[in-house]
């Protein structure tokens, strides 16, 4: 009799087509351990993307506050209402300039061209209109930022 029990725990149950029904076939488990980290990784990167203080994101702000450290103006990108002030602090230890674009000729917006800010200096600035207003540092071009008014 334990003979006959052992034969019966040894066998596995069977699918229709005769194959071990054990659950999931190894190139099912692949697959769904791949869609698993496709899954994962595009979780991470879409969250990556909504906290990044890049130059792409807008950010709305009570204060209207724009301050500039060694990785440029944070935030890039700030939205305010129309007659809204902007205060630009600098936080670095080197003089800033904000300045609206284009580089070098700053003639986008010259009442906007605030000229020098030195370090652990503020300036402000009012925006009476709607509209979008880019600036950058004019001495290192590559650091920009908008103000976006709606």
């Amino acid at each position: 009799m334990g003979e006959i029990l052992q034969q019966q725990s040894d066998q596995q149950p069977r699918s229709s087509e005769g194959v071990p029904a054990r659950g999931m076939s190894k190139k099912g488990l692949w697959f769904f351990t791949v869609v698993v980290i496709v899954l994962i990784v595009l979780v991470v990167l879409f969250m990556m993307m909504g906290n990044s203080s890049s130059n792409e994101t807008a950010i709305t702000s009570l204060d209207n506050i724009v301050t500039y450290t060694s990785d440029g103006y944070l935030p890039g990108n700030i939205m305010i209402s129309p007659g809204g002030t902007v205060t630009w602090k600098n936080d670095s230890d080197i003089t800033i300039t904000v300045d609206s674009d284009p580089h070098p000729v700053h003639t986008s917006y010259p009442e906007f061209n605030l000229g020098s800010v030195q370090a652990g200096g503020e300036l402000r600035f009012t925006f009476p209109n709607v509209g979008e207003y880019n600036y950058h540092n004019h001495l290192k071009a590559s650091q920009v930022g908008t103000v976006t008014v709606e």
